[in-house]
C-alpha cells in the first residue's frame, strides 16, 4: 500500500500493517525477513537493511544485515566485509539465525550471488567459501559443504561443487572433486563416505523415487553431454544417451530429449510415457520439468518459429489442460 508492505490473512485481513520497504513471504517458524531502505547507490538503485519479524509483526531483529536469503527451513544473513570482489561489488559474509533471531553459524560463508536455499524437505543447506584460487578465466573459486538446520557442517568444505536441488534425498548428496587434471561427480552419505565413485562429469541429486540424473562428456566434432539415470548402488538403470534430461519427479517421470530434437516424458524404466508430436503446432518443447504437482498439471515452455518462448499446462497424459 503506498509502496509499503505489509500481511494479510487467508480471509484478506491486514493482520501486519503495511509499514515496511521491503517484506518477503518465506515464513520460516512463524518468522519472516522485512528490510528498510537507508540509502540509494550512485545509480539510484535502493538499498536496504534487513531484519526479521514474528506473525504478530513484532520486531525480533532489528533491520541491521546488508542481504538475506530465505528457504527451506533456512534464514541466511549477510554482512559486508568493507572489501570488494574483482567485479566492484562489496564482499559478504553470510551466516544463518534460528526463527529467533539467534546466529547458528558464524558469519563465515561466501556465494557467488547468495545462498539458494531450496524448499526441499531434507533440513539441509549448502555453503561455500571464496578460495584464493583462480579458475581458467581467471575468476574466483568456491569451496563447498553442507549445514543441518542446527548450524552443524555435516559435509565439510572441501568440494567443488555441490548440488543444491534435493540435496540430501534417499541420504545421499552429489558432490565434485578434482580427480587428477579435471574435476568429477560423485555421491556421498551425511558422514561424507563416498557412497558411488567419482566418475561423472555431470550428476545431480537423487529423486524421491531412487534414480539420479548423470551425464558425461563426449565429443563429437564439439563438447556435449550424454545425459543417463543411475539407482543408489551406482548402477545404470538408464543408459547416458540423451541430449538432454531432467530429474525424475515423485510420480516417477522425466522429460529428455533425443538427438533427434524430439522431446519426451519417460517413465524409469526408459518407456515413452508421451512426446512432443503433441505440441508442434506452438512450437519446440524445451527439456524443461519441473515435475507434476498433486493435482497432476505442468508447465511446459515452448520456443516458437517466432524466437518468443510462450508458456503452457499439461496433465500426466500429455494433454494441453491450458494452451501455450
Amino acid at each position: 500500500d503506498d509502496g509499503k508492505w505489509g500481511y494479510i490473512n487467508e480471509r484478506g485481513r491486514e493482520v501486519i500493517p503495511c509499514e515496511y520497504d521491503r517484506a518477503y513471504n518465506g515464513w520460516v517458524d512463524g518468522t519472516a525477513v522485512i528490510g528498510e531502505k537507508v540509502n540509494e547507490d550512485e545509480d539510484g538503485h535502493a538499498q536496504y537493511k534487513y531484519g526479521l519479524i514474528n506473525q504478530k509483526g513484532e520486531m525480533i531483529v532489528s533491520p541491521q544485515y546488508d542481504d538475506c536469503s530465505v528457504g527451506g527451513g533456512f534464514i541466511a544473513m549477510a554482512l559486508q566485509t568493507g572489501e570488494m570482489d574483482e567485479d566492484g561489488d562489496p564482499v559478504l559474509n553470510w551466516g544463518f539465525l534460528s526463527p529467533d533471531g539467534k546466529a547458528i553459524t558464524e558469519f563465515k560463508y561466501q556465494y557467488e550471488s547468495s545462498p539458494f536455499l531450496t524448499d526441499n524437505e531434507n533440513g539441509l543447506a549448502v555453503v561455500s567459501q571464496r578460495t584464493e584460487e583462480r579458475d581458467e578465466y581467471g575468476e574466483t573459486t568456491f569451496k563447498y559443504g553442507v549445514i543441518d538446520q542446527e548450524g552443524k557442517e555435516i559435509i565439510p568444505i572441501e568440494y567443488t561443487d555441490i548440488r543444491e536441488q534435493d540435496v540430501g534425498n534417499n541420504g545421499l548428496i552429489a558432490v565434485q572433486k578434482k580427480i587428477g587434471s579435471g574435476k568429477q561427480y560423485g555421491y556421498v552419505n551425511y558422514e561424507n563416505e563416498r557412497v558411488i565413485p567419482f566418475r561423472y562429469d555431470t550428476a545431480h541429486n537423487f529423486s524421491k523415487s531412487g534414480i539420479a540424473l548423470i551425464g558425461n562428456d563426449e565429443w563429437d566434432g564439439e563438447l556435449t553431454f550424454k545425459y543417463g539415470y543411475i539407482n543408489e548402488k551406482g548402477i545404470e538403470v538408464i543408459p547416458d544417451q540423451y541430449e538432454d534430461a531432467s530429474s525424475f519427479d515423485e510420480k516417477g517421470v522425466a522429460f529428455v530429449e533425443q538427438s533427434t530434437g524430439e522431446v519426451e516424458c519417460i517413465d524409469q524404466s526408459g518407456k515413452v510415457v508421451f512426446s512432443s508430436e503433441k505440441y508442434r503446432e506452438y512450437g519446440k518443447l524445451r527439456c524443461e520439468f519441473y515435475g507434476f504437482d498433486e493435482d497432476g498439471l505442468t508447465e511446459i515452455v515452448i520456443d516458437t518459429k517466432e524466437d518468443t518462448v510462450i508458456f503452457g499446462v499439461i496433465n500426466q497424459k500429455g494433454a494441453v489442460v491450458i494452451a501455450p
